[in-house]
């Protein structure tokens, strides 16, 4: 339908129109996944929900690395790839403490490598956390005191998590397949909750602590639930106290349904390459993890908690053939197979008697977490 409608317009109007490829298709450099594991993170070590500052300043710092990890993708399957890995660091105004994981791109002084002096690798290990107290100690702020200030300053944070924005560089070192673009930077979100410090928070505003509530312009503050009753209050702050982070979904196999079969086959794709003859087509269904369904509740603009449950979304990408579905999605498992399959369709017209293609496929949880897989196909005539 898109393509018709772009043929009628471009005849309608006389004009030169070119014709945009499928996303789906990998005809350039592409990041497919940027993954953190874990996708969520505290401040604090097991700080008690119901405590006071001093309380939760006296308790460690999560300082554990999570694993970033970034999947390229490019028409030369044996192609090479270099990484830098890097975050967007703001001046410090004034004294104030700043993150250093600003929201939006960056260029020149203000990008910083995550781990200075770190061999090109698609995957790096990082304390998030031990980067922010670094950040504050290279701008002379030594009380942790700011940083818990900080979470309340935007207060459309307050609820949904910091999100603080890691990026990485991939450029292509080698390849035998000419491509427009070298070089491209992938940005992921990781997102730090810390309920002892909403907790805090909360009560704090409860007992008018915070004084006038921080006004950001062209924005409604959010009252921080100063405006409820006790009774949800104390609802609100029973969740925060059960509440456990978000957890990256685990994709461990493909299930997979050549043509004229009647049952589906459980393919992992860290064995051999799948085999199909041009223009063969098979279903293939993404599997994951009966714990990575995960329920969970967040709280809304009107301080209410609203329950939700994951859906489990497959985007595919490949380098030849055809697919039906770009997009799958599975809102809970034991679902039939044949409401989130994608058709792959093998090509016809290659030169010689075999081609080799690929097809990537990323998981994703809606809430950050990701996982993926790589698969290799062999077609031959």
């Amino acid at each position: 339908m898109r393509r018709a409608a772009l043929a009628l317009a471009c005849t309608a109007f006389a004009t030169a129109c070119v014709d945009f490829p499928d996303e789906f298709r990998i005809e350039d450099l592409r990041i497919v996944e940027v993954r953190a594991d874990p996708p969520e993170i505290s401040f604090f070590r097991d700080a008690p929900v119901g405590g006071t500052a001093e309380e939760i300043l006296a308790t460690p710092l999560a300082t554990e690395d999570i694993e970033l990890s970034v999947l390229a993708a490019h028409p030369d399957l044996d192609a090479s790839f270099g990484y830098t890995w890097f975050r967007c660091k703001a001046e410090s105004r004034a004294g104030e403490p700043t993150t250093g994981f600003l929201r939006v791109p960056c260029s020149g002084a203000q990008k910083v490598e995550l781990v200075e002096g770190l061999a090109s690798t698609p995957t790096v290990s990082v304390s998030i956390v031990q980067t922010i107290v670094d950040d504050l100690a290279e701008i002379g702020g030594d009380d942790l005191v700011q940083v818990i200030g900080s979470l309340a300053e935007d207060p459309r944070d307050l609820f949904s998590g910091l999100r603080l924005n890691v990026h990485a560089n991939v450029r292509v070192e080698d390849a035998d397949i000419a491509v427009d673009t070298l070089a491209l930077d992938g940005r992921k979100r990781v997102v730090l909750f810390d309920p002892a410090i909403v907790s805090l928070v909360l009560r704090a505003a409860r007992d008018g602590e915070f004084g006038e509530l921080p006004m950001i312009q062209g924005v409604e503050t959010p009252s921080l639930c100063t405006n409820v009753s006790e009774s949800q209050l104390s609802t609100l702050l029973e969740y925060l106290e059960e509440r456990t982070p978000n957890r990256r979904p685990i994709y461990t196999e493909l299930e997979l349904i050549r043509e004229g079969a009647t049952s589906t086959v459980a393919y992992d794709p860290r064995q051999a390459p799948i085999e199909l003859a041009p223009g063969e087509s098979i279903l293939l269904s993404g599997r994951v993890t009966e714990d990575s369904f995960e329920t969970y509740r967040v709280i809304d603009d009107n301080c209410e908690l609203v329950e939700l449950d994951e859906t489990m979304a497959w985007s595919w990408f490949i380098t030849h053939g055809e697919l039906s579905d770009q997009l799958t999605a599975l809102e809970r498992e034991g679902d039939d197979l044949s409401n989130y399959s994608t058709r792959y369709t093998a090509p016809v017209d290659f030169p010689g008697d075999e081609l080799r293609t690929r097809i990537f496929s990323v998981l994703r949880d809606g809430r950050g977490g990701s996982d993926s897989h790589v698969i290799d196909v062999v077609v031959r005539r």
